[in-house]
């Protein structure tokens, strides 16, 4: 009976350790696989309300890994230690990844950059809605922050000179990155930007500072198209600000209006009563009137050297713009345009 008890424990341990081999084997296997189908790279993006399941099933309908069964046989197996919790973020799952890569990948943490890219905006609404597009946090939940008076104020800025301390790049940020988190770092690098090339010597040397050339900057962008006459432009109005004269920009009058589709500045659209129209108030609106290109803060750093106080369209109508110091130059100018313009109808 002794002898029978010690084969029987025998083959029960045998047994047990073959199970126990078997399903070490399979977790192995399992854990092991290279699972992500060969070709590009696979952004997954983990939004903070999804789970486990809710990445399988992207997974699957994006057909991203070769074996979907030993995938979810590896989650049944560590959720049964663990709840496999996973962390929202941006990743990528690149060909050949095992199948611990990718879940040690989502819950950890390990995510990835983004490219994030800041241009060709108007308004704080704008900045909120490209956020809301390219990050994790809605335009609703940006434009809040943005709203905030008191988290704002910690940074040194407000909606009027939001665009006067944010360059227009393509930066590498965490798809989760919270407004407040994007909002310093963009601050800081707008900070690099001017300590870099003497910019804050040149703008001094104009008698201007960082915020004013980027207010300049904006209404340059917002008159032209055309690159070689962008230090020109700048010039000129530099010239006016120095000799206390009026700027009377039309895109001041576009942006007082919030009318930015609006192709010409009637008589009635210059008595708007806003400290953006400068056809009525004198010196620089309070903020920039669009976020500037980098290439336009340059060119009016670099401001052309004339005494050029008035420009007009080209006649031409090729976008261009003529120049002159004089009023009645000016007008001759004008004349000319006009004349032009009635042509045309």
């Amino acid at each position: 009976m002794k002898t029978f008890i010690k084969k029987l424990t025998v083959v029960l341990v045998v047994l047990l350790l073959l199970i126990g081999l078997i399903i070490g084997a399979l977790i192995w296997w399992c854990a092991l696989r290279e699972n992500v189908s060969e070709g590009v790279s696979y952004s997954l993006y983990v939004r903070p309300a999804d789970d486990i399941v809710d990445v399988i099933d992207v997974l699957e309908d994006n057909n991203i890994l070769r074996s979907s069964d030993s995938f979810e046989s590896l989650v049944v197996i560590i959720q049964h230690f663990d709840d496999c919790k996973i962390c929202p973020g941006h990743y990528i799952l690149r060909p050949g990844m095992r199948n611990i890569d990718i879940i040690r990948k989502l819950t950890h943490g390990w995510q990835e950059p983004v490219r994030f890219v800041i241009n060709n905006m108007r308004l704080p609404e704008n900045f909120a809605a490209s956020v809301g597009r390219q990050l994790m946090y809605d335009s609703a939940y940006v434009m809040a922050f943005l709203s905030d008076t008191a988290q704002m104020n910690v940074l040194g800025l407000n909606h009027t000179n939001l665009f006067a301390h944010i360059i227009e790049n393509t930066y590498e940020v965490w798809w989760t990155e919270k407004p407040s988190e994007l909002m310093a770092r963009l601050v800081s690098e707008n900070d690099k930007f001017w300590l870099k090339n003497n910019r804050i010597d040149k703008a001094e040397s104009l008698g201007l500072t960082p915020e004013q050339v980027c207010i300049i900057a904006s209404i340059v962008d917002c008159e032209s198209h055309y690159k070689p006459e962008l230090s020109t432009i700048a010039g000129l109005y530099i010239n006016r600000l120095k000799k206390g004269m009026l700027l009377q920009s039309d895109p001041t009058v576009k942006f007082a209006l919030r009318n930015f589709a609006k192709k010409r500045i009637l008589n009635a659209d210059l008595k708007c009563n806003s400290p953006y129209n400068t056809y009525i108030y004198k010196g620089l609106p309070p903020g920039p009137i669009c976020l500037p290109n980098q290439s336009t803060i340059e060119a009016v750093l670099n401001a052309e050297n004339t005494h050029y106080l008035y420009m007009c369209a080209d006649p031409s109508l090729n976008g261009t713009h003529r120049f002159a110091v004089t009023a009645a130059e000016h007008a001759r100018n004008a004349t000319a345009y006009h004349k032009a313009i009635r042509g045309l109808k």
